[in-house]
């Protein structure tokens, strides 16, 4: 830790270095869109997906100086994430970091970019880690991505898959010398097994 005293022209100079880095990581306001997110909703057992609108609010159109937040050369890691995500079916990607190190901000920005991708991003709590297991999460994802089918087919599109999102995801991290759990085996059968060659589904975990 070390003190020093600088001039108040030095410091006023400082402040405004700051601002300037500050504005290139601001939110920026669309107005022609609403506020949207998908999340898995189970109740009594059983599960569906509602849409949460921020109603009069638009869709916050994000712009992130990425190699300055993340560190250089990660505007690149995003364009190949990026293209993964609307190439690909399946697999697991993972976010790993300490409380605070601005995974769920990324993930914004990611999802803000896919917004007119005919992936279908689903939000899940940790909360719902547990119900995952359950046999009739499958039945809903086969129900759910024929509802999607149907919905891109009707707009003349072709239904891409989906993106389930799972934030602060340890409970599916399997300890050294310790077996799968369902819920692990059943996520990663849907993403890379062979039920994935029916729902087309990527997971997206953050884990700290």
């Amino acid at each position: 830790f070390s003190t020093d005293i600088i001039s108040t022209d030095a410091l006023f100079s400082k402040i405004s270095e700051f601002v300037v880095k500050f504005r290139k990581i601001k939110l920026e306001i669309t107005q022609d869109a609403k506020y949207a997110i998908n999340c898995l909703i189970i109740e009594k057992n059983n599960f569906h997906v509602r849409t949460l609108v921020r109603p009069n609010k638009a869709l916050p159109e994000m712009t992130l100086n990425l190699d300055y937040l993340y560190g250089e050369g990660f505007s690149d890691k995003n364009t190949e994430l990026l293209k993964t995500l609307s190439e690909e079916t399946k697999g697991i990607i993972i976010f790993r970091g300490p409380p605070g190190t601005g995974k769920t901000q990324y993930i914004k920005y990611l999802l803000n970019q896919m917004k007119n991708s005919t992936k279908t991003c689903i939000y899940i709590s940790k909360d719902a880690i547990s119900d995952l297991e359950n046999p009739a999460f499958i039945n809903f994802l086969i129900k759910y991505c024929e509802e999607q089918t149907s919905y891109f087919q009707n707009k003349d599109e072709i239904f891409s898959g989906l993106l389930l999102i799972i934030e602060d995801a340890e409970a599916l991290v399997v300890n050294k010398g310790e077996g799968r759990t369902s819920v692990t085996a059943s996520l990663l059968n849907v993403s890379d097994g062979i039920l994935n060659d029916i729902f087309q589904i990527q997971i997206l975990l953050t884990l700290n």
